[in-house]
């Protein structure tokens, strides 16, 4: 149906609205774009760059998120550290360098494969790696560490572990120290051996 003529008088305000409304959505793009931008850094902050597991900012945030959920809902978890055995830090050459972190991504990898899907697996420093267990048994998590081992054996190395449960009264990160502590007295142990 034709328009009646007065319609021509209301073409200013509809180019304002238009105005307007492509301001909104472009401002709702950019503010789309930047928070992908954020999202990308904060996982860029929390994860090591070799091997793509959670580094030590990122364990701790694991960490401290589990505590949390385990006080509200009574759940329990575990804490494995692993040290890999013989690894020393790289000279300058760049070979050395190939060879160290070659070694890092296979012990990634391998222990990757044994964890289970909610468990958090991180990086914490060279050759230093540790795996959060989360709702496990004593029992569950004497099989994980098992599993971990034998991981760490099929990729061809060798490593110190430690397992300690979390308990009520401490929490996380006691626990964390006391698998720390107990994967030293398996070093220690091996040492003498």
């Amino acid at each position: 149906q034709p328009m009646p003529a007065a319609i021509v008088d209301e073409q200013p305000m509809v180019e304002v609205l238009a105005d307007m409304l492509s301001g909104l959505l472009s401002a709702e793009l950019n503010t789309s774009a930047l928070a992908r931008e954020a999202d990308a850094a904060r996982s860029e902050a929390l994860t090591d760059a070799l091997t793509g597991l959670a580094n030590r900012r990122g364990w701790e945030t694991a960490l401290a998120a589990e505590e949390e959920r385990c006080r509200r809902y009574g759940a329990t978890a575990c804490v494995v550290a692993i040290e890999l055995d013989g690894l020393q830090s790289p000279g300058v050459s760049w070979a050395a360098r190939e060879a160290y972190d070659a070694v890092l991504v296979r012990a990634a990898q391998a222990l990757r494969q044994t964890v289970r899907k909610p468990d958090t697996l991180a990086r914490l420093d060279d050759g230093r790696f540790v795996v959060l267990g989360v709702e496990c048994t004593t029992a569950e998590a004497m099989a994980l560490l098992r599993r971990l081992e034998h991981g760490v054996q099929g990729a061809g190395l060798s490593a110190a572990l430690g397992m300690a449960m979390r308990n009520r009264s401490s929490g996380l990160f006691d626990t964390f120290e006391r698998a720390i502590d107990a994967m030293v007295e398996h070093q220690d142990a091996r040492a003498r051996d």
